[in-house]
C-alpha cells in the first residue's frame, strides 16, 4: 500500500509541474513551434536515438563482460531497447535497471547485475561530466551559477568515491547508509557497493566506460541539437553539452514519473541563462520526449519475442 501511495505522489507532483509549466507556456505556443519544425531534421533526430541506444547497449555489455555475464552485444541491444521501452511506458511499475539486469541475470544473479547497472550509470555520470566541464571551460560565456553547480557535482563525486572506498573505522558510516529506507537509498547503495567491488582491481576498465560514456553523451548531445535545428533554435552544441548534463541530473530526481516536469522545468530555466525564451525551450525539452517515447516503441515489440531467462 506505501507503494501505491508512493507511486501516486509521483503522479500529483508530475501534474502539477505541468500545470504551473503551461499557466508559464500556454500549450498553443508549443504547438505553435510543433507545427513549424521542420520534420527531415525531426526524423534524422529519431534515427539517432538508435545509435544512442546502440552506444548505451555497448557500454552495459562491456561492464558485464568483465563482471563475468557472458551476452552478446546484440543480445544486450535488445535488452536495452526493451528497458527504454518500460521505462517509457511502465514508469511506476519497472525501472530501465531493474529491466537489463532481469534480463541478463535472471532471477539467481539479478542483485549482481543491478550493481553492474549502477557502476553503468555512475561512469555515465563521470563521462558527462568531464564533457560539460571540457565544454564550460571552452566557452566564451561563463555562467556564475553553471560553474557553481558543476563544482557541487564534482564535490559529490567526489564524496561518493570516498564512501565507496570506506575502510576501518568508518565502516559503520557504510551500515548507516545502508539502513536508509527513504526513496530505498539503502537498497540502492548496496547495489551499489556489490558493484564497485567487482571492479576494485579493474581501473581500467572503468577508465574505458567513462570514454564510452562520452560517446553516449555526444549522441544524446547531437540529438538535442538536431532537434533545436529542425525547430529553428539557434543554440551551440558547446552550449548544450554544458547545460544536458545538469539536466539529467535534475530529471534523475525520482519525485516524478519519468523525470517528466523536472527535466520541462530544467529546460525553461537553464536555458534561460543562454537566452532562450521558455517556451522554445519547454517545446524542445516536449519534442525530445515525444521522440525518445516513439523510438521506444520497437523496444515492446522485442518485449513479446525475446526469451527471458526465468
Amino acid at each position: 500500500m506505501r507503494r501505491v501511495y508512493k507511486e501516486l505522489l509521483k503522479i500529483g507532483i508530475t501534474v502539477l509541474l505541468f500545470y504551473l509549466l503551461f499557466r508559464m507556456v500556454p500549450i498553443r505556443k508549443i504547438q505553435m513551434y510543433f507545427r513549424s519544425s521542420d520534420y527531415r531534421y525531426i526524423l534524422c533526430a529519431f534515427l539517432l536515438f538508435y545509435l544512442y541506444y546502440f552506444a548505451f547497449a555497448f557500454r552495459w555489455w562491456y561492464l558485464l563482460r568483465h563482471a563475468s555475464v557472458e551476452q552478446s552485444i546484440s543480445l544486450s541491444y535488445q535488452h536495452i531497447l526493451i528497458s527504454f521501452f518500460m521505462n517509457n511506458f511502465l514508469p511506476s511499475a519497472v525501472g530501465q535497471d531493474a529491466v537489463r539486469s532481469a534480463y541478463a541475470g535472471g532471477k539467481d544473479r539479478f542483485s549482481h547485475c543491478l550493481g553492474v547497472a549502477l557502476i553503468d550509470r555512475l561512469t555515465g555520470f563521470i563521462g558527462m561530466l568531464v564533457l560539460g566541464i571540457f565544454a564550460l571551460l571552452s566557452s566564451v560565456q561563463r555562467i556564475k551559477i553553471l560553474s557553481l553547480v558543476y563544482t557541487i557535482l564534482v564535490l559529490i563525486l567526489i564524496l561518493l568515491y570516498v564512501l565507496l572506498t570506506l575502510k576501518g573505522r568508518f565502516v559503520w558510516l557504510k551500515k548507516k547508509l545502508l539502513g536508509i529506507r527513504f526513496l530505498n537509498i539503502g537498497n540502492e547503495v548496496k547495489a551499489l557497493y556489490d558493484g564497485f567491488s567487482g571492479y576494485r582491481e579493474k581501473s581500467g576498465v572503468l577508465i574505458n566506460a567513462v570514454l564510452i560514456s562520452a560517446v553516449v553523451q555526444g549522441f544524446i548531445t547531437l540529438i538535442n541539437w538536431v532537434i533545436a535545428k529542425g525547430m529553428g533554435v539557434n543554440v551551440s552544441f558547446f552550449s548544450l553539452l554544458v547545460l544536458l548534463p545538469i539536466i539529467t541530473v535534475v530529471s534523475l530526481i525520482p519525485i516524478t514519473v519519468s523525470g517528466l516536469g523536472l527535466r520541462e522545468f530544467s529546460y525553461y530555466y537553464l536555458f534561460g541563462l543562454i537566452g532562450i525564451k521558455g517556451e522554445v525551450a519547454a517545446s524542445l525539452s516536449l519534442m525530445f520526449y515525444f521522440i525518445s517515447v516513439l523510438a521506444s516503441i520497437p523496444g515492446g515489440i522485442l518485449f513479446l519475442f525475446t526469451k527471458r531467462k526465468s
